[in-house]
This record gives C-alpha cells, structure tokens and sequence, in this order.
C-alpha cells in the first residue's frame, strides 16, 4: 500500500512540475538562474574545491547507507553496529 502511494505521489509530483515547466517556464528560468548564483557566490565564499568534496562525500556516505540498509532489509542480517546501539541503550543495573 505504501508502495502504491508512492507512486501515485511520484507521479503527481512529475505531472505538475511538467506542467509548470511548460505553462511557466519564466518561473523555471528564474530558479535556475538562481541556483547557479546561489552556487557561484558559495564557491567564491568557500573554495570550489571543498564544496565539490562535501557533495562527493555526502553522495558516498548516502550510498553507503543505501546499500547497507538494502542489503540488511534483504538478507534480514542484522549487523554488529545494531547489537551494540541495542546494548548501549539499555540501562543497565
């Protein structure tokens, strides 16, 4: 049911952003316009280089977790990080 609700979101979500796109496509130009500014002025700010490592380490670790929860939820595996945040939470006596 989640599943089916999603894609009916996805789906409405893809449906009206192609219709803004092409009933207002001012208003398209305008946010990309702004983006690219948005990320001209942080690399100015910060160095372009450290941005570009930011978004390479953030898309890694997403990755990361992706896999690693995809993997989990199909072996069922629970891994040693689980067991040890279980144990840690409990209080103990």
């Amino acid at each position: 049911m989640r599943r089916l609700r999603s894609l009916i979101r996805l789906a409405l979500l893809g449906t009206l952003g192609t219709l803004v796109a092409l009933l207002l496509p001012a208003y398209i130009i305008m946010l990309v316009l702004v983006s690219a500014l948005t990320l001209l002025f942080l690399a100015q700010q910060l160095n372009f280089y450290k941005i570009v490592m930011m978004l390479k380490r953030f898309i890694q670790n997403t990755r990361r977790l992706y896999f690693e929860n995809r993997l989990k939820l199909r072996t069922g595996f629970r891994g040693y990080r689980d067991a040890e945040l279980e144990n840690s939470s409990r209080i103990r006596r």
